[in-house]
């Protein structure tokens, strides 16, 4: 009945609202808590880390397993490939961020008792990405609405408890990466459950091919919201960098909904580029005529959000997040 009513798109949409509500919550609580300014710069230091370090390279090979697998005769095949492709690829990362250890350390500016918090994040939250990616490849609305549920509820539990009982952002931290290290146990489980195929080297060649311009792509497109957090973090301390982060966001809706729509849009216009066309064009008309109207109250409403939703501290965020908006 769920399936009839909403369609992979709108899922899939409400996953990635679902995803990044969670995270939010995460950064209302902890300023609620009593943590100090300077230590939230340190947990989104952490975040920059991971975010800037995978976004590129994960949504290229995903991106490129949805195209895939709308295509082909042998999906099972094609799905152990994709997961195959990113496993070997954090691998790599893993061995690269210990090899320039003291590179990373310093050009993040954080201190070397977060590095390994750092790596143990990194491996169980880049896999993690994947799980929805399945969910969605295998048209799993249910499974998405549910893994978006999941995530809020307990992403933002996992955050909320330590920063409330301990005010420690060490235990905070800790707390993210118990919710990556479950989302993992989630991948595994939804992973094994489609029954991935035998690995097929040729596919696997072909993948990473095409994932190539991809990820060049994705970089080129997206670095520059991870360049300006780099630059405040390196040159400002990370009372500062907190302020700046926790405004220099593009509005969550309209960047949440916009990529949902284009990275769902993938398996359709592979499958009838001219059904899948009209309908991208559809579903951006309707983005424009809801966000449009939400981006201007919000400009002359967010100096007095602000102070209300987070604290006082964050007050001055706002100048950042209109800027981007």
């Amino acid at each position: 009945m769920l399936q009839k009513r909403i369609n992979t798109t709108t899922a899939f949409q409400f996953f990635q609202i679902a995803r990044y509500a969670s995270l939010t919550l995460g950064s209302i609580f902890i300023t609620k808590s009593g943590v100090s300014q300077k230590d939230i710069g340190i947990y989104e230091t952490v975040l920059l880390m991971a975010g800037s370090l995978s976004f590129f390279w994960i949504n290229g090979f995903l991106t490129t397993f949805l195209r895939s697998y709308a295509k082909a005769e042998n999906k099972s095949s094609v799905l152990a490939n994709s997961i195959f492709l990113i496993t070997v690829t954090i691998i790599i990362c893993f061995f690269l961020f210990y090899i320039f250890k003291k590179q990373f350390i310093n050009f993040f500016c954080t201190n070397e008792e977060y590095f390994p918090l750092f790596i143990v994040f990194f491996l169980f939250n880049s896999i993690g990405f994947a799980t929805e990616y399945i969910l969605l490849a295998k048209e799993k609305v249910k499974g998405l609405i549910l893994l978006g549920i999941f995530h809020l509820i307990f992403q933002s539990v996992f955050i909320a408890l330590p920063a409330f009982t301990s005010a420690d952002i060490d235990q905070v931290i800790m707390g993210l990466i118990a919710f990556s290290t479950l989302k993992f146990v989630v991948f595994v489980f939804v992973f094994f459950d489609s029954k991935p195929g035998a690995l097929d080297f040729a596919d696997i060649k072909q993948q990473f091919k095409t994932a190539a311009p991809l990820i060049i792509s994705f970089f080129l497109g997206g670095v520059s919201i991870y360049v300006d957090g780099m630059i405040v973090n390196y040159y400002y301390d990370k009372s500062t960098f907190a302020l700046f982060q926790y405004g220099a966001k593009e509005f969550p809706l309209s960047l949440l909904l916009a990529n949902a729509l284009s990275v769902a849009m993938v398996q359709k216009i592979t499958t009838n580029a001219q059904s899948g066309l009209s309908e991208l064009r559809s579903g951006s008309l309707r983005l424009m005529h809801f966000l449009f109207p939400i981006s201007i109250l919000l400009i002359a409403s967010s100096k007095y959000l602000y102070p209300l939703i987070f604290n006082e501290q964050f007050s001055e965020s706002f100048i950042y997040f209109n800027i981007y908006l």
